[in-house]
């Protein structure tokens, strides 16, 4: 990463987890298996204090900074910092639906999508109000549940305009 610092070459126990894995993301996350849990903050970024332990993290913030969005979209020309999120992005166009749930038939082009939905079977209810205590099962549940406690009204009638 132009401009990035880098202090150590060599994270412990890379040698651990080489040529273990059928892709570079399971090869991340055995790393962070093997890889002491308080990584230090190797790469700083060149523009403000902010500090991460990975090249692609640093990488990714200083394009916050940037604005450079290399990877577009071949269907809608939408433009990405990330390949990841070009990735993610595709399956509009696509259809395709990678996230499958265990008890249900329903199937998720995203995983935050599905590990909302499997709250429906498990019932759990991780978003607590901090003023009335009651919980919902997402977050966007719970900021609309705000505004009672606001009295903040967004929307406005589109024949009134109240």
């Amino acid at each position: 990463v132009p401009g990035a610092i880098k202090v150590e070459q060599k994270a412990p126990g890379c040698e651990d987890a080489k040529g273990k894995q059928s892709s570079e993301n399971d090869l991340f996350t055995a790393w962070q298996e093997i890889a002491p849990p308080h990584r230090e903050k190797k790469y700083e970024c060149q523009f403000c204090p902010f500090s991460c332990a990975e090249t692609t993290g640093i990488k990714k913030h200083e394009m916050t900074h940037t604005g450079e969005k290399p990877f577009s979209c071949r269907v809608c020309h939408r433009v990405f910092a990330l390949k990841f999120n070009l990735k993610v992005h595709e399956r509009i166009h696509t259809g395709e639906k990678p996230f499958r749930c265990e008890t249900c038939p329903k199937a998720f082009s995203h995983k935050s999508t599905l590990q909302a939905h499997v709250r429906i079977h498990t019932g759990e209810r991780p978003f607590r109000c901090q003023t009335c205590h009651m919980a919902f099962a997402g977050s966007s549940d719970l900021m609309r549940h705000r505004r009672v406690h606001t009295g903040d009204k967004p929307y406005r009638c589109g024949t009134c305009g109240a």
